[in-house]
């Protein structure tokens, strides 16, 4: 291959240099438009050495730690990983990174100062926020050990601080609480159903908006988990053992045959002026086919939409005046689950984790009723004789 060039074209400057032969053939590549000798001879290098790097557009040595992040999260996550992980991923390199230690050239950065950047993200952030945006630094820095463009990885042996802000105490929803709200959202209410579903269930919301009636089997009361909805697109679920099936009562199933019978007569009333949708080309649009059949919907056929269902549950929390989003139903199933006597393992498989470590993780607390029920349980063998 040849050295880049540059000419003068009309009041312009042109690069051009020459890369590999194909069939025999010679092939240039050129671009023109630069003012001076100079700016052409410049942008002409870069170019040359992106070719000789098979695309790779930009120096290593010379590129900044939020440089590098991008290329991370575009080259490994978001082609590896769900779409909900890539926006955590990309949320936490944008508004903690990349502005205190985006600008700086990742190849000097050493270990002590990723040691300061998160002891003073503890005094703000939990402990699960740091192990997550230390995943991110950790991947990308392994991308460039990967790349040889640096000898090792100075984020390999950072410890996050044990000594972070205390995570938010879940508060999960007591009968008492689901029974005052179920009242005041009232059956004809859109929301109904799909808070019913969150009540009985515990699956994700996206889980929840995602269903379609093919997913349900009434006779059976069986609910069969396949997809979920992020961004108003329908996407694959967070893990292999989030796609699950799971056995639903009497309450819910019969809750969902009236459901079902409401929607077929709302389709007889509203005639063309029903909402209907259909797959195309991988997303779910509006559509005169009508092949994708919601459960949870409103009454004209429109899909209920995450933001919607939890702005409902935003005024649900004022009106129970206590915490509450839609993701509370996930904590409260398995807690309930738990209090009653189910094993670590059906919770496990119903809420689709991974492990039954996941589980014990975020539902390891035992209530005020089995500390009491603990104690008079020893009472009585202290006294035995």
């Amino acid at each position: 291959m040849s050295e880049v060039t540059a000419r003068k074209r009309g009041t312009k400057w042109e690069y051009r240099f020459e890369g590999i032969s194909i069939n025999g053939k010679r092939k240039q590549y050129s671009k023109s438009g630069f003012r001076t000798k100079k700016e052409a001879q410049t942008a002409g290098a870069s170019a040359y050495a992106a070719f000789c790097k098979c695309g790779i557009v930009f120096e290593p040595k010379k590129m900044s730690l939020a440089d590098l992040v991008d290329y991370y999260l575009e080259t490994y996550v978001k082609t590896n990983l769900t779409r909900n992980a890539y926006k955590t991923y990309e949320h936490l390199a944008r508004n903690h990174i990349k502005p205190v230690l985006g600008q700086y050239d990742y190849s000097t950065m050493k270990k002590d100062i990723f040691v300061k950047f998160f002891n003073d993200l503890a005094k703000s952030y939990t402990k699960k926020t740091l192990k997550v945006i230390k995943i991110i630094l950790n991947g990308a820095y392994n991308i460039a050990l990967d790349m040889d463009w640096i000898e090792y990885n100075p984020i390999s042996r950072v410890k996050v601080p044990e000594n972070t802000k205390k995570a938010k105490k879940k508060c999960p929803l007591t009968k008492e609480d689901y029974d005052r709200m179920i009242r005041e959202v009232g059956e004809d209410s859109d929301y109904y159903v799909p808070l019913q579903i969150g009540w009985f269930t515990g699956m994700r919301i996206g889980e929840v908006l995602a269903l379609t009636w093919d997913d349900v089997d009434l006779e059976k009361g069986i609910i069969h988990i396949r997809k979920q909805i992020i961004d108003h697109e329908v996407a694959s679920l967070k893990t292999a053992s989030s796609k699950r099936d799971i056995r639903i009562g009497k309450t819910l199933t019969d809750i969902l045959k009236a459901e079902r019978e409401k929607q077929l007569k709302h389709r007889r009333d509203y005639r063309t002026y029903y909402t209907t949708y259909a797959e195309e080309d991988g997303f779910v649009v509006i559509s005169a086919k009508d092949t994708v059949d919601y459960v949870c919907r409103r009454q004209n056929g429109d899909a209920i939409k995450e933001a919607s269902l939890q702005w409902k549950c935003a005024r649900m929390a004022e009106f129970l005046d206590k915490p509450f989003s839609f993701h509370v139903f996930r904590h409260t199933h398995p807690t309930l689950l738990l209090e009653a006597g189910a094993t670590v393992k059906a919770v496990q498989a119903r809420l689709g984790h991974s492990s039954p470590e996941t589980t014990l993780e975020i539902y390891s607390h035992v209530t005020q009723a089995q500390e009491d029920e603990a104690v008079e349980l020893f009472e009585k063998i202290a006294h035995e004789k």
